[in-house]
Parts: C-alpha cells; structure tokens; sequence
C-alpha cells in the first residue's frame, strides 16, 4: 500500500488544470462544503505542488483527510457537472492520466461494420497524437443524505445494494480543451 498525502487546495484561480495534473500519477480530488482537498502519492509533493501551482492552485497541509462520513448514501455521477450551490454534499472525483497509445487506440477503433467512424473522433485523436490536447480518465462518486438523493441529484445514481461499485464504478474521460475538471474545481 503507497502512503497518500492529503494537501487543501486554495481553487479560486483554477485554470487549465486537465493540462498540468496529466503529468501526475493517479490523484483524488474531494470537494466538501469546508473544504477542497487533494489525495496523492507521498513522493509527488514537489511535483503535484507544481503541477497545481502552474493552474493557479495554492497548496497548503492539513489533518484532514478525505472520508466521508457513515450516514451519507453513495451516488455515482455520470458527469463532472458542478453541483448546485447550497447541495451539501461530499463530492469525490478519482482522475488518471491515459497515455497517448490508449487514447488513440479508442479514438480511433472503427467499432464494426455497422458504425462508421466520426469526424469528431478523428480530430480528436490527431489532437492527442500532436500533444495538443490531453486526456484524462476519470470516477465520480458523491456521498450526500438521503434526502438529498431523493430531492435528485442530476446525472447521479445512488448506490443502493452493491457497496463495490463505488470503487469499481466505470471510467469516463475527458480531453483537457473541455476543461471540465477546471469548472467542476473552481465551482
């Protein structure tokens, strides 16, 4: 098990940030009504310190660490919508940067006879073969009350028998140009 260093991020002049956390090694990000926190591997401080501060992220220590507390219900989101102010919410988000030879190898799958290959995939993968753009894989899970959940939380699913699938939920991606990690930090 690698020990993990959990640092508070100061995220009021987050900007490009898919662009300078694709460097790093697998990171976790939560987001709590006090707090804004980040997860990483104890021997990437210098680097994730960087990263964050070329984004305009400060970095600062603390005892916190990223837990949710017992009484809240798990929810897997299918997007990285901010929530709505005022949603209490424990809002974790797992991200992992995908290698070029991954990325192209999905962008350009033909998918079979029946799919034809669209222009959009192809622009994208020439995008991420020239290193203009990045893509990082990312998991979603927010943990809120019951109540919460049933009000409805947008593009989420609570969790309601299998306790597994919050750590093996499916991975989704997304290319840095869209920056939708940057709205969802700087919400």
């Amino acid at each position: 098990m690698i020990a993990a260093l959990v640092v508070a991020l100061e995220t009021e002049g987050a900007r490009h940030v898919e662009r300078e956390v694709w460097s790093l090694t697998a990171l976790r990000l939560a987001r709590s009504p006090e707090a804004v926190l980040a997860e990483l591997p104890d021997g990437d401080r210098a680097a994730a310190t960087l990263a964050f501060a070329r984004a305009g992220i400060g970095v600062a220590d603390t005892a916190r660490a990223i837990a949710p507390g017992r009484a809240l219900v798990a929810a897997i989101a299918s997007t990285l919508e901010p929530l709505d102010r005022g949603t209490v919410a424990y809002d974790v988000v797992w991200i992992r940067p995908v290698s070029v030879a991954e990325a192209t190898r999905r962008l350009r799958r033909s998918g079979g006879p029946l799919r034809r290959r669209r222009d959009a995939d192809l622009a994208r993968c020439r995008a991420v073969l020239r290193e203009a753009d990045r893509v990082l894989a990312w998991r979603r899970v927010l943990w809120a009350e019951p109540a919460v959940l049933r009000r409805g939380l947008r593009d989420a699913r609570p969790v309601v028998f299998d306790r597994d699938a919050v750590h093996a939920s499916s991975e989704r991606w997304t290319f840095a140009s869209d920056e939708r990690l940057t709205r969802w930090l700087a919400a």
